[in-house]
């Protein structure tokens, strides 16, 4: 599993490519990884909180606790996760390609294959939309 420093670099390919405004996306990395230490490395494919309806529900609770959060922050929460998501899957992907380590994997060539993984599953375009 990468890092936090790994997902917050993917949040600022995210902004750089302007599919996230200056949203902070902390809060939902936490979320995501904190069960992490109970599930272990399968937290990816069993912890509720690590998938998209997951990320949905932990956003619109926020939203509906009173941290009046925006559509645009909440979008941005969305879009943050699912890069969360995308990165651990692509990470994973390419370190058991590299002996199943993460140790000498070139960062540069798994943010750009997770860009473009998240482009090809479109969440680039998802949104938050309030019900």
């Amino acid at each position: 599993m990468p890092n936090r420093n790994k997902h917050l670099m993917f949040d600022d390919i995210l902004r750089e490519k302007g599919v996230i405004g200056g949203t902070e996306g902390r809060v939902i990395h936490d979320r995501m990884d904190k069960n992490v230490k109970y599930f272990l490395k399968d937290h990816r494919e069993i912890d509720w909180w690590h998938c998209e309806k997951g990320i949905r529900e932990f956003v619109k609770n926020l939203s509906n606790s009173g941290f009046g959060i925006r559509q645009d922050k909440a979008t941005d929460y969305i879009r943050i996760g699912l890069g969360h998501i995308c990165l651990d899957y692509m990470a994973s992907k390419l370190k058991d390609e590299n002996g199943g380590t993460y140790t000498g994997l070139d960062w540069d060539y798994v943010m750009k294959r997770t860009w473009n993984y998240y482009r090809k599953k479109g969440y680039h375009k998802c949104y938050f939309k309030y019900s």
